[in-house]
C-alpha cells in the first residue's frame, strides 16, 4: 500500500507532537528531581528537536574522567562537544554545568544550527569541585527573555585519587609502594587448593578499607609469576572491610612450577585510573620434587587413606608420625619431621620440628612423635607432615608430603571486652582511656602467659604485653590520644595470648625458621607453646560533642519573622561548638516550605538525598572569620516554592565533619530550628 504525500506529511507532523510530548514529560520530571522551574513556563521550541546532552569524549571509553584527564599537574582543557542542534537562535547563550556549577559558557546564533560545537573547559573548573557522580546538563537562555530550554543529563564519574594513594617513589615507574606486598596464605602454601592471595593496606596507613581511597567499581588484578587472576568489582559491603581475598586455582600455580614465584596486585577504578603494581612478594611454591622419598605416615588417622586427624580420637594423646622403609636412609645419616600448620580462619600456627636422629639401622621403620598441644592448637586447620633426610656429607633430602585435615574445635578464647561500652565507643566518656579486658580462661590462659592487645580502624596498634596472673581478667587500657585518632570509624579489637611450655628446649631447634619471630625461647628456656588468637570484636567510635541549633537573628522569641522583615532575606547564624578543629567542615542545610514536611529530592544517577538549600562552612584557617558564623538567605530562596506557592516555614541544621575524611559519618549534627512566618506574603 502507498501513502500519498499529503497523508505521510500529516502522519510525520501527528509523530513529531508525539515525541515533543514524550520529551516534554520526561524534561519535566528532570526538572522537578533538580529543583527547576516545570516544563509549563518553559516549554520547547516549537521548530526545534530536544537538545541533546552533551558529549565528553575523553570520558566514554573509561567510563569518567580520571587522572590523566582532569588529576593534579594537568594542565590541558577537556574538550566538550555540543550537538548538532537545530534549535539555535540569534541572541542565545549557552551554558555547560557540572551539577550546579557552570563551568563553560559562550554565545551562540542561528548559524550554529546542525553544527558540532566543541566547548574548551579548563580542567581547574572540574577539578575544583571534587571526586564524585555529576550530571552534565546544558543550557540554552536567549537574550529577549524567551524561556531557557534544557538538555537531558549526562552523568559522569570524577575521580582524581590514585587507588591505593599516591606514589611515593616515582622513579619507579610501574611500582606503587604506598601499597602493602601481596600476603599469600596458607603459610607456606600447605594446601594448594586452599590458595589465596590477601590485599590490605599497610600497618601504618590510615584507612578503614582493603586500600587507600577504595570506592565502588575497583577491580583486582593479581600477578602469579606473569599469570593474572581478575577480581571484582568492589561493592559498597566491601569498603569497611580491611582485607580482599583472591584465589588462585591450583591448576595455574602448578602450571607456574615449583620454586619461587614472584606475586603482586594492582588496582583499576571505575575510571580507570591505576593504583601500579603493588612490591613484588617472593613466595616458595613447596610442590614435590621428583624421586622425593615417600611421605609419612600418621597414626589414628580416619582410614586408609591417612587424611584426616581426629582430635577425639587422640584423647589428649601425643601423634606418633611413621617414616616406613622407603626412604633410603643409611646408617650414619640423620632424620627429622616437620609439623607445619594452620588453624581455623588460616590462622597461622608455630610449625613444629622434632630433633635431629642419626640412623642406627639402613632404610627402617622409624617413628617420631609430636606433643598432642600441637595437633590441638590446629582444630579445624590443617597440617603438612614431611620428613628431612640428610645423608652424610650430602644435602638435605626432603619427602613428599602429607597433609591432614584436623577435625574437632580447639576451645576457643572468648572475645575482648570494653569496660562500659557496648556497639559504641564514645570516647567523651573516657578521658584517661578505655579499659580492655581479656576475660578469665584459666585453662586457656594460664598463669605467666602473654596477653597483648590489637586495634585496627583509621590507625593501628597494639598494646604492651601483659601477664596473666591466672586469676582474673587480664586488663590493659586504650590510650585516649588513640582513641581520638580513631573517631568517626569502626575499630576491630582483638587479643593474642602467647603460652609456653613447661621444660627448656633446645634454642637452635626453634631459631630455624626466622619466619616465625615468635618461635624463640624465652630467657628461661621456655619455649612458646601457641600462640592463640581471639575474636574480633566491632565498636563505631565516637567523640559526642553539644551543637547548639542555629540562630535567625531577625527571628523573635516566639521564633517568628514578618514577611516584612524578608525584603531583603534574613541571615542564619553558627555558634561556636567545643573542641573545635581546624580541619572540621561545617555543612548548613536550610528548606523553605508550606507544610510540616521540608522533604528532600534524590538524585536520580546516585539516589543521593539533596537538601533544597545548603552552604558549606570551613575548613578553617588560621586568621578567619571568628564565630558565630553568619549566612544570608536571599529572598528568592525563601517566598515561593516552584510552583508558586508560599512558603510559611523555615528549617535549619548543620554539621560537623573533618575535612581529611569527608566520606565518613557525621561527627555530630545539631537539632531543627524551625521558624514560622507571619503577616500577608507578598504577591508573586
Amino acid at each position: 500500500m502507498h501513502l500519498r504525500l499529503p497523508t505521510l506529511l500529516a502522519s510525520l507532523r501527528t509523530l513529531s507532537r508525539e515525541l515533543l510530548g514524550v520529551l516534554g514529560q520526561l524534561e519535566t520530571r528532570l526538572r522537578e528531581s533538580n529543583g527547576l522551574a516545570p516544563l509549563s513556563e518553559h516549554g520547547l521550541r516549537p521548530h526545534a528537536s530536544a537538545l541533546p546532552p552533551p558529549r565528553i569524549p575523553a570520558s566514554e571509553i573509561p567510563g569518567g574522567l580520571g587522572i590523566g584527564d582532569v588529576g593534579p599537574g594537568v594542565e590541558h582543557d577537556v574538550a566538550v562537544t555540543i550537538g548538532p542542534w537545530d534549535g539555535f537562535e540569534d541572541g542565545d547563550h549557552l551554558r555547560l554545568y557540572m551539577g550546579e556549577a557552570v563551568i563553560a559558557e559562550r554565545p551562540m546564533s542561528a548559524a550554529d544550527r546542525f553544527r558540532i560545537i566543541t566547548l574548551e573547559v579548563p580542567v581547574a573548573a572540574i577539578r575544583a569541585q571534587g571526586d564524585g557522580a555529576y550530571l552534565f546538563m546544558l543550557e540554552v537562555s536567549n537574550v529577549l527573555g524567551a524561556p531557557p530550554i534544557y538538555s537531558l543529563p549526562l552523568a559522569i564519574w570524577i575521580k582524581t585519587s590514585r587507588p591505593g594513594g599516591h606514589d611515593p617513589q616515582p622513579d619507579t615507574e610501574t611500582i606503587n609502594e604506598n601499597l602493602a606486598p601481596a600476603h599469600v596464605i596458607p603459610p607456606g602454601l600447605i594446601d594448594l587448593d586452599q590458595a589465596k592471595v590477601v590485599v590490605r593496606p599497610r600497618p601504618e596507613t590510615p584507612t578503614t578499607g582493603p586500600w587507600v581511597n577504595a570506592t565502588e567499581g575497583d577491580r583486582l588484578r593479581v600477578s602469579w609469576h606473569g599469570r593474572y587472576v581478575d577480581w571484582g568489582p568492589l561493592t559498597a559491603a566491601h569498603l569497611t572491610e580491611p582485607e580482599v581475598n583472591v584465589s588462585i586455582p591450583r591448576e595455574l600455580i602448578e602450571a607456574v612450577g615449583r620454586g619461587e614465584a614472584q606475586v603482586s596486585y594492582r588496582i583499576l577504578d571505575r575510571v580507570s585510573n591505576s593504583s601500579l603494581w603493588a612490591p613484588y612478594a617472593t613466595v616458595d611454591v613447596p610442590i614435590d620434587r621428583p624421586g622425593a622419598p615417600p611421605a609419612p605416615w600418621v597414626r589414628d588417622t580416619v582410614d586408609d587413606l591417612g587424611l584426616v586427624l581426629r582430635l577425639a580420637d587422640l584423647q589428649s594423646r601425643d601423634v606418633t608420625v611413621e617414616v616406613k622403609q622407603g626412604h633410603g636412609g643409611q646408617a650414619g645419616d640423620r632424620l627429622r619431621v616437620l609439623w607445619k600448620g594452620v588453624a581455623a580462619d588460616e590462622q597461622p600456627v608455630p610449625p613444629y620440628t622434632t630433633d635431629w636422629r642419626t640412623l642406627t639401622t639402613s632404610d627402617a621403620l622409624e617413628m617420631f612423635t609430636v606433643p598432642y598441644a600441637h595437633a590441638e592448637v590446629l582444630g579445624e586447620g590443617r597440617v603438612t607432615v614431611t620428613y628431612e633426610l640428610q645423608p652424610t656429607g650430602k644435602e638435605v633430602v626432603t619427602s613428599k608430603r602429607l597433609t591432614l585435615l584436623i577435625e574437632g574445635k580447639a576451645q576457643s578464647l572468648k572475645p575482648p571486652l570494653l569496660r562500659d561500652v557496648d556497639d559504641v565507643l564514645d570516647i567523651a566518656r573516657f578521658p584517661t582511656g578505655a579499659t580492655m579486658a581479656a576475660p578469665w580462661q584459666p585453662d586457656r590462659i594460664p598463669a605467666g602467659s602473654i596477653v597483648t592487645f590489637r586495634w585496627v580502624g583509621q590507625v593501628e596498634g597494639q598494646s604492651k604485653p601483659e601477664y596473666a596472673d591466672g586469676a582474673n581478667d587480664t586488663e590493659v587500657t586504650l590510650p585516649y590520644n588513640v582513641m581520638r585518632q580513631l573517631v568517626g570509624g569502626p575499630v576491630r579489637i582483638q587479643y593474642q595470648v602467647e603460652t609456653f611450655a613447661n621444660d627448656p628446649v633446645d634454642a637452635a631447634s626453634l631459631l630455624r625458621y626466622p619466619r616465625y619471630p615468635h618461635a624463640r625461647p624465652r630467657a628461661d628456656g621456655r619455649a612458646i607453646l601457641a600462640i592463640v588468637e581471639s575474636p574480633w570484636i566491632t565498636l563505631q567510635v565516637i567523640e559526642t560533642v553539644e551543637l547548639a541549633p542555629p540562630i535567625f537573628p531577625s527571628a523573635n522569641r516566639a521564633k517568628q519573622i514578618l514577611y516584612a522583615d524578608l525584603v531583603d532575606g534574613t541571615d542564619i547564624e553558627i555558634p561556636d561548638y567545643a573542641n573545635r578543629q581546624a580541619d572540621d567542615i561545617i555543612l548548613l542545610m536550610f528548606e523553605c516550605f508550606e507544610n510540616d514536611d521540608p522533604g528532600y529530592t534524590h538524585d536520580p544517577q546516585t539516589d543521593i538525598p539533596i537538601p533544597k538549600g545548603h552552604f558549606q562552612l570551613g575548613p578553617f584557617e588560621p586568621g578567619d572569620e571568628p564565630p558565630p558564623w553568619r549566612y544570608h538567605i536571599p529572598r528568592e530562596r525563601i517566598f515561593f516554592d516552584r510552583n508558586g506557592h508560599p512558603r510559611y516555614h523555615l528549617h535549619a541544621r548543620y554539621s560537623v565533619t573533618a575535612r581529611d575524611n569527608p566520606s565518613r559519618p557525621i561527627l555530630s549534627e545539631s537539632d531543627f530550628v524551625r521558624i514560622n512566618l507571619l503577616g500577608q506574603p507578598p504577591i508573586r
